[in-house]
C-alpha cells in the first residue's frame, strides 16, 4: 500500500526523436537545417558519435565496447539498452545540444520503436551465429 502523498517516478525508455517529433517542437525549417547540417562531411563523425553514444563508448565495464574492439561483437545492439545506464541518461539530459526536442515524445511511436528494437535484436541474434560461421568457413 502506498503512503499518501508519496511520489512515484517511472523510468521511461529514451530514444532519439523522429523527424515528426522534432518538427513539432523546433519547427520545420529548424529541423531541416539541423538534419542537413548533420550530413555535412565536416559533421559526419560527430553525428556518428551521437548515434552510438552509450553503446560503443569506452566507459568502464562496457562489454560491448571491448567485444567490438576485438571484432567479437556478434550480436545486435539495441539503442534502448544505452538508456538504461544512468550515467548515459544523465549525460543526455545535461547536453545543451540535445535539448527536449532530441527525444521522442509521442508515446505511441516510442512504444512501437521499443517493441521493434527488442524484436529485431531477438531475431538478428539468431542469424548472427550463422553469419559468423560462414565468415569463419570462408576465411579458411
Amino acid at each position: 500500500m502506498e503512503k499518501e502523498g508519496a511520489v512515484k517516478f517511472l523510468q521511461v525508455p529514451l530514444t532519439k526523436g523522429s523527424t515528426a517529433s522534432r518538427i513539432s517542437t523546433d519547427g520545420l525549417m529548424e529541423t531541416m537545417k539541423a538534419k542537413l547540417t548533420a550530413l555535412l562531411p565536416s559533421n559526419i563523425q560527430e553525428t556518428i558519435k551521437q548515434n552510438v553514444e552509450g553503446f560503443l563508448s569506452n566507459s568502464e565495464g562496457n562489454e560491448q565496447y571491448n567485444k567490438a574492439q576485438n571484432g567479437k561483437l556478434w550480436e545486435m545492439t539495441n539503442y534502448f539498452e544505452a538508456g538504461k545506464n544512468m550515467a548515459v541518461r544523465q549525460s543526455w539530459f545535461s547536453d545543451p545540444d540535445k535539448g527536449i526536442s532530441f527525444f521522442e515524445h509521442n508515446l505511441e511511436t516510442l512504444t512501437l520503436k521499443h517493441a521493434f528494437a527488442y524484436s529485431m535484436k531477438h531475431n538478428m541474434d539468431n542469424v548472427f551465429p550463422i553469419i559468423k560461421a560462414a565468415r569463419i568457413h570462408l576465411s579458411m
